[in-house]
């Protein structure tokens, strides 16, 4: 549970800077893809975890 905290304090710590790092590097809609395209990973790889689970 710890671990789940910490992650999540850190991604809305350090997400924002990230993403305006990003977009002072190129543009704001390429930068606000980063967001989208993590969410989906996490989504494809939940959906692949749980088919893999037994109970």
């Amino acid at each position: 549970m710890a671990t789940v905290t910490a992650t999540g304090y850190l991604g809305l710590l350090a997400g924002p800077a990230l993403i305006g790092a990003l977009a002072s590097a190129t543009t704001l809609p390429t930068a606000l893809l980063l967001p989208a395209l993590l969410a989906a990973a996490v989504a494809a790889l939940a959906h692949r975890n749980l088919e893999n689970t037994t109970t």
